[in-house]
């Protein structure tokens, strides 16, 4: 998955932070593809859930993050903020479900468990990567306040 967004995101000659954004939002595609897929079914036995039309709609949430990962390749500057802000957002919530799932309901699906440490480390990763493209950019793709067309 990893060679997948680094390919990708070498068409845009990017950073660090790009090549995670790329890879995430691979990612996030390839896993809002299951949940909309045929094989949606599967996917929420894998997690411990049965179908339901939620699942429909995280499906299309996940392929819009991933979306917003890969458009930082091309339009850096506040999407990538934007684009670690939302997977933080994501990703909390669901390290937080699935931890819940876990203590609460006895929810050991391998894919329940097994989502939490990339739930948590994900973002954190993301956060640290952009403290330092910021840092390194040398004012190059900071932020900016939206100026206003009079």
């Amino acid at each position: 998955m990893f060679a997948i967004g680094s390919v990708v995101a070498k068409a845009g000659n990017p950073s660090g932070s790009d090549n995670f954004l790329a890879f995430g939002g691979v990612w996030e595609i390839i896993g809002g593809i299951g949940h909309i897929s045929g094989q949606s079914g599967e996917v929420a036995k894998s997690i411990g859930y049965r179908p339901s039309m939620f699942q429909w709609e995280v499906g299309w949430a996940d392929i819009g993050l991933g979306v917003l990962g890969l458009g930082c390749i091309w339009k850096r500057d506040a999407w990538m903020t934007a684009a670690v802000v939302m997977l933080a957002i994501s990703f909390g919530g669901d390290a937080v479900g699935h931890i819940i799932q876990w203590a609460k309901h006895s929810n050991t699906e391998p894919d329940n468990v097994w989502a939490i440490p990339s739930d948590l480390v994900g973002p954190l990763l993301a956060v640290l990567l952009l403290i330092r493209y910021r840092r390194t950019s040398n004012g190059r793709d900071t932020l900016r306040p939206a100026q206003s067309v009079a």
